[in-house]
């Protein structure tokens, strides 16, 4: 979980550098001028810093360029995801609010929570895996350049409350002008948990201006009724996407879910106030790449 910045002029802290980056990307919404523009930050990045890490996951790129979401094999293996697993069922998360609760505190009513981003640094294997050569070679190769690490979290999502999260509606995520996204289940995922659901194909579509909230009907009648991909799985099942695409992870009705996020976009991301954190690890990975999350 990484601080939000003020992008609201109206409110105290406003971030004006934050708010003219975030807004800038979000107001080109034509295709040919989105990518000309993408084109020419790829170029200067690769001028910079080289072309991206060749990947071994060809078939997976192939897939995500077509239909904008992939699934990809584990991030972790059998081991890896147990310890992984059992770090975070023991560690504090935060809730709505800033209180600092336990798995088993977390009080009824809560729909989602989820872990600072020191506490999810400090999980065993986690920095390594999202830096694995394969998985950055496949973002490196999506966006056309060294990819930037621009997320990090792992949240709770729970069967509890009223209402619904954002990221629980049909949406498109227009963080920058072209990003990745892997995420991870680290709890079993069914049709009771809340599986992500993505639409095949509406990452090539054209976005609005102003964020869009769709029907199921709206988009199959638009897309096709087949073009819904619904991503269930055991814990450790892992997939890609394109979240300018429109996709909404599906509100649990029977048990809760733990999902790992992570984020590779161009550039930062406007909407985010980064403070990379030092941490000893952090001259094992690209300082690049990783120069927002962690710094030696």
């Amino acid at each position: 979980m990484i601080p939000y910045a003020q992008l609201d002029p109206r409110r105290a802290g406003f971030q004006m550098g934050h708010a003219l980056t975030y807004y800038a990307q979000r107001v080109v919404t034509p295709r040919p001028v989105r990518r000309a523009i993408t084109g020419a930050i790829t170029f200067f990045i690769r001028s910079r810093q080289g072309a991206a890490t060749p990947t071994g996951m060809q078939r997976e790129l192939a897939t995500l360029r077509r239909d904008g979401i992939a699934v990809l094999d584990p991030m972790f293996d059998a081991d890896q995801l147990r310890e992984v697993r059992d770090y975070f069922l023991a560690a504090p998360m935060t809730l709505s609010g800033g209180r600092r609760a336990t798995l088993g505190e977390v009080p009824n009513g809560t729909r989602a929570a989820a872990y600072d981003l020191s506490t999810v640094l400090d999980c065993p294997h986690v920095l390594a895996a999202v830096n694995h050569p394969d998985l950055l070679g496949l973002a490196g190769a999506y966006l056309g350049c060294k990819p930037t690490l621009s997320s990090l979290g792992v949240r709770w999502s729970f069967p509890r409350g009223e209402g619904v999260e954002d990221v629980q509606q049909w949406h498109r995520d227009c963080d920058d002008w072209r990003t990745v996204k892997v995420f991870v289940y680290l709890t079993e995922v069914d049709a009771g948990a809340g599986p992500h659901e993505y639409l095949r194909g509406s990452h090539t579509s054209r976005a609005a201006l102003r964020n869009e909230r769709f029907t199921l009907e709206s988009l199959t009648a638009r897309f096709g009724k087949d073009s819904v991909a619904t991503i269930c799985g055991p814990p450790g099942t892992t997939f890609a996407g394109d979240v300018a695409g429109v996709h909404r992870g599906v509100p649990p009705r029977q048990s809760a879910r733990l999902l790992l996020q992570v984020q590779y976009s161009l550039l930062p991301i406007g909407c985010f106030d980064y403070t990379p954190l030092r941490r000893d690890d952090a001259g094992s990975v690209d300082a690049y790449t990783n120069r927002l999350i962690v710094r030696s």
